[in-house]
């Protein structure tokens, strides 16, 4: 069990969304970096062992070298803003299940293109939602894996596809069964590294 407290970082996090919020360039991402960082430090993980290279035949391998601790930060604040972020986003699918058609992480895709009265919507207020976009079609197949026309192109997202593989996918294409030869990986040879084809597909 933990004990909870409201407003801990409220100081730290109204000065750099202030700065996020009136500002552009290299000031505003250094804003989103400080602010994104304040959960990634408090869930630094304490395991810091690194790999080792070797050579085998004439090819540089890795293998974990020695083991290497580190105290933590303070997991549980890190779990408790995860936590949080997932009721938002759950409960907020949940008060438009009747138009829901996909989440993720921190979005949600309805069906048509009334905005929600339920739902708060602002680009620049924290724990408000943002419309980035509105799309005419859609199809979703499995997490991570769906397409989107958004004024007459695709934006096609899918986990483990390459840039250069989604330049191929069409709007009939797009299914499970999606095949193609194109996506590149890292083979260690002798000298090196090189790029080999191998295959890729939209598994069911």
């Amino acid at each position: 069990m933990f004990k909870g407290k409201i407003g801990m970082f409220k100081e730290y996090i109204d000065y750099w969304i202030e700065i996020k919020n009136t500002t552009t360039g290299g000031l505003k991402q250094l804003a989103k970096l400080m602010l994104n960082s304040l959960y990634g430090k408090f869930g630094t993980n304490p395991d810091v062992t690194g790999m080792e290279p070797y050579e085998e035949n004439g090819v540089i391998k890795y293998r974990v070298g020695t083991e290497k601790k580190r105290d933590p930060v303070y997991t549980a604040l890190a779990c408790f803003v995860t936590a949080y972020g997932r009721k938002q986003t759950i409960s907020s699918c949940q008060q438009v299940y009747d138009r829901y058609l996909y989440m993720d992480t921190d979005s949600m895709h309805l069906l048509g293109t009334e905005i929600p009265n339920n739902i708060l919507v602002d680009d620049k207020k924290l724990g408000y939602w943002k419309h980035e976009s509105t799309f005419q079609r859609a199809r979703f197949l499995r997490a991570k894996t769906y397409i989107e026309e958004i004024d007459g192109k695709l934006n096609v997202k899918c986990a483990g596809m390459t840039e250069k593989i989604k330049k191929s996918v069409t709007w009939e294409n797009f299914h499970y069964g999606f095949k193609s030869n194109e996506k590149l990986r890292p083979k260690k040879v002798v000298g090196g590294i090189v790029l080999v084809n191998t295959p890729f597909e939209i598994k069911e």
